[in-house]
């Protein structure tokens, strides 16, 4: 498994450190393991002193890495995963430490040390590192925005930003009940400033500031809903500034424009679960009037050009049968005049000289 050797909820600079200090530790570890096993290859010709002196730093190292898994445990069973992983990786990282003392032939070496009276290494926490090997592979997906949640930290982000980051981690890792109690209370934080801006916004007309305060209202995210009187301020200084925009579509009569901000007019009050204010309603009642309108007319118009094409298809197949052109012809008329239209003169020309072929047909049988 690929695992991160430096410490990144610290700065640059500090992790290069860690790095460097983690990187001695193990090189010195190596060291000694690479000792041990000259010395279990050629244990006859080693001085007992140099025994003794690989063993008792051995069983050392055994004891500092049980004592560090130890501290690791209480959050690996709480389900505080990230704070176990955070730890195990301070120098030294326990992961290269358990690999690097379980080594091939440690149990020859745990006998002879035995045998010679020198100090006997404690067993390796073989069950609590598969449980923190776990922790990593369930924690693998969170590695980026456990940075990101690091880097705000470390940078005074603003507490929204914080708290973004914040919430799609404890939606990523639902088990860690950690994140959602720090969510709940970055929220609380979070909403009395929030009132406040919401307030100074309206107040001054900030249309941008207003809509980066709606977006985070909206947030499905939040654990404790904002008051309903932000979520009322909000959306009809919102919805006053789609109204604007409305009204400036209909000066011009662009109808695709119009209709789309009315659509969104519409989401925003769904969305929220609230009636369009009623001062609002009166004031866009006839861009509305006007959309219901050209919409009948596009929609009859849209008819009436389907209409023409059915019967067009049909003329053009000798299979179609007398009955069928009259109908089709039919309804061209009504559509015809629902739209406004005048048939097209070639049209009705051909649909004539047709039904008149297949009269003469049925006469002659």
């Amino acid at each position: 498994m690929d695992i991160t050797i430096a410490l990144s909820h610290y700065g640059a600079g500090v992790k290069q450190l860690s790095y460097k200090h983690n990187k001695t530790i193990m090189a010195n570890l190596q060291i000694l393991i690479d000792n041990i096993r000259m010395a279990l290859a050629h244990s006859e010709f080693i001085n007992p002193d140099v025994i003794r002196g690989y063993a008792s730093e051995y069983a050392a190292e055994c004891v500092k890495l049980n004592d560090r898994v130890k501290q690791c445990v209480p959050f690996l069973h709480s389900g505080n995963l990230a704070e176990a992983v955070r730890l195990a990786e301070a120098p030294p990282n326990i992961v290269e430490t358990y690999t690097l003392l379980d080594f091939e032939g440690r149990n020859d070496w745990v006998e002879i040390v035995d045998n010679l009276g020198f100090d006997v290494p404690p067993p390796l926490p073989t069950e609590q590192f598969t449980q923190l090997n776990d922790a990593y592979v369930q924690i693998a997906p969170l590695d980026n925005l456990l940075k990101q949640h690091r880097y705000h930290a470390l940078n005074g982000s603003p507490l929204q930003e914080k708290l973004s980051i914040l919430r799609k981690i404890a939606k990523a890792d639902p088990k860690n009940f950690f994140w959602s109690e720090d969510q709940e209370k970055w929220e609380k934080v979070r909403l009395v400033a929030f009132g406040k801006e919401v307030q100074q916004a309206v107040s001054s007309k900030n249309d941008y500031q207003i809509m980066v305060l709606y977006n985070e209202l909206i947030d499905p995210n939040w654990r404790i809903a904002p008051p309903p009187q932000y979520r009322t301020a909000l959306c009809t200084a919102v919805l006053q500034g789609y109204a604007e925009m409305l009204l400036n579509h209909f000066n011009t009569f662009d109808y695709d424009r119009t209709l789309n901000t009315h659509q969104q007019m519409q989401s925003i009050c769904q969305t929220n679960g609230m009636a369009m204010p009623q001062p609002l309603e009166m004031q866009i009642r006839p861009v509305i009037q006007w959309l219901q309108e050209t919409t009948q007319q596009n929609n009859a118009e849209s008819s009436f050009q389907n209409a023409c094409e059915e019967l067009r298809g049909a003329l053009d197949d000798d299979e179609t049968l007398q009955r069928k052109l009259e109908n089709l012809f039919y309804a061209l008329q009504n559509a015809a005049t629902q739209a406004g239209q005048n048939i097209p003169p070639d049209l009705i020309q051909h649909y004539e000289l047709r039904v008149s072929s297949l009269e003469q047909k049925t006469t002659m049988r």
